[in-house]
């Protein structure tokens, strides 16, 4: 320090504190333990409040995971309407792939109850052939008549699962 007089002269002076080392080092302890507490308590803070902001914005995504396991365990037959807009055109692509299979499972429902129609008149007449044969070339002739004719609904019913079933997965569906 510089100290000047009324006079004007300077005087060098030179200041010299001591206190103990100790006492110094455990303040500084002290407020770096407070800091990390403080931080440690915040970033807790922080991941809890990210957990919650999470689990509150992923609660759609849960409901159209358990509409679908709905679906799949049969206990409803589409994805409901109440969905946020972000997820509303993926929930209507989906219904409309329901939808889609729902009228193939019936195409081909009604594809087999019409090989079934179909096969019993031949079938009900190789029956009564068989049980009522006296003449085995003329059995055998029927017969043979007959399995054509259920090769060729076999065949048509195919051809015609076939032409109908087809679909363009390529092509949107909505």
């Amino acid at each position: 320090i510089v100290w000047e007089n009324d006079d004007g002269e300077h005087f060098d002076y030179t200041i010299n504190v001591s206190e103990d080392q100790h006492m110094l080092e455990a303040q500084i302890d002290e407020f770096q333990l407070n800091l990390w507490y403080w931080l440690g308590g915040t970033g807790l803070m922080l991941l809890i409040a990210q957990w919650l902001i999470l689990r509150w914005s992923l609660q759609p995504l849960h409901k159209a995971a358990a509409d679908l396991h709905a679906i799949e365990a049969g206990k409803q037959q589409r994805l409901g309407d109440d969905y946020p807009s972000e997820l509303q055109q993926l929930t209507r692509n989906i219904n409309n792939l329901l939808d889609h299979e729902q009228s193939r499972r019936q195409r081909y429902k009604n594809s087999l109850a019409d090989l079934a129609h179909s096969l019993k008149t031949p079938l009900a007449l190789l029956r009564s052939e068989l049980e009522s044969c006296d003449d085995v070339t003329a059995c055998k002739l029927t017969g043979e008549e007959q399995l054509d004719r259920i090769n060729a609904l076999v065949d048509y019913q195919l051809q015609r699962a076939a032409t109908e079933g087809k679909s363009n997965l390529l092509a949107p569906v909505s």
